[in-house]
């Protein structure tokens, strides 16, 4: 696999996609990490009283693995969050495998990109799905002469 795309190879349109699963040690570890006790992330009896009717990831848990795609796989390592922005759809499920696309929508010659993200759930539905105005790798480039 390879980890960072050259700057002549990325083109509008190109996309790139990875699964990852949901684990209950990631969420348990997330929460160590980060402190957020949500008991519908971690607490199977509280979440069976909600609409959803188990425990949830914590939709920021998967914007960290956009993020990490983003910043060392596609584009790729030096791409620098500009902004971004997410809507979440569905709920992602502990233990679930979700898929996550990233596409490239536009890029300009001062290394300025728009990325869409789709997040698929385990059924093929669209969870979540936003928008990033990214600087891509090239940006950092010594100019040598």
């Amino acid at each position: 696999m390879r980890f960072c795309y050259l700057m002549n190879e990325l083109k509008v349109g190109a996309n790139y996609k990875k699964k990852f699963t949901i684990s209950d040690e990631l969420v348990k570890n997330y929460i160590d990490l980060l402190g957020d006790k949500n008991p519908i992330h971690y607490d199977t009896a509280y979440a069976k009283k909600t609409k959803f009717g188990k425990t949830i990831a914590h939709g920021d848990l998967i914007i960290g693995y956009i993020s990490q795609i983003v910043g060392t796989e596609f584009p790729g390592k030096g791409t620098i969050y500009l902004m971004h922005s997410f809507i979440f759809k569905k709920p992602i499920y502990i233990g679930e495998t979700i898929t996550i696309e990233v596409v490239l929508n536009e890029i300009n010659q001062k290394y300025d990109a728009v990325l869409s993200f789709f997040v698929r759930n385990i059924n093929d539905e669209i969870a979540i799905d936003g928008v990033a105005r990214v600087k891509l790798p090239g940006w950092i480039e010594k100019k040598v002469d």
